[in-house]
């Protein structure tokens, strides 16, 4: 039980209690990364049903126009993007991702023999490629090589683990 440095008052005693239920529930509930058959999205018609419900879950009606620059919606409770992908597929948004995202915490020096010559930078999240999936899914693991221009850095290949290949 946490306990904060408070006097007991019955407020404390309620608050503690409350707290001490929802960590037993917690502590004894069952925890897996397993997804409900009911749930899983397989087609592209369900994926468009689901951004659908997503979109009107968080549907707010008679909002007020925000001011310019806010990082609020009329329409919904959650905030605008900031600089929203719009394909993430596209090598410019996976540079994006790997330079400003979660990828900057893999970059490295490129010093692969297998990426050799596709450029000085790697973004290298190989050390998963062990790591075992569901059945249905691809194996993860990749590193992708990049070149740095002028004002810029382009993709040039991706070491796919999966597949054992360098993707050009």
């Amino acid at each position: 039980t946490i306990r904060l440095p408070i006097g007991d008052t019955l407020k404390k005693r309620i608050r503690d209690g409350v707290a001490s239920v929802v960590g037993d529930l917690v502590n004894k509930a069952h925890s897996s990364d397993e997804v409900d058959e009911t749930l899983k999205v397989r087609k592209h018609m369900q994926r468009c049903a689901a951004v659908v419900l997503c979109q009107q879950a968080f549907y707010r009606e008679g909002g007020e126009v925000p001011p310019p620059h806010s990082a609020a919606r009329p329409d919904s409770y959650l905030p605008k993007a900031k600089a929203p992908f719009v394909d993430i597929t596209t090598d410019e948004s996976q540079v994006a991702i790997a330079r400003c995202g979660m990828g900057q915490l893999f970059l490295r020096t490129n010093d692969s023999p297998r990426l050799s010559g596709f450029g000085d930078i790697v973004c290298d999240c190989s050390a998963i490629s062990g790591f075992q999936v569901r059945p249905g899914f691809e194996r993860l693991g990749a590193a992708a090589a990049f070149r740095r221009e002028a004002n810029s850095w382009k993709l040039t290949a991706i070491d796919w683990r999966h597949a054992d290949a360098v993707v050009k």
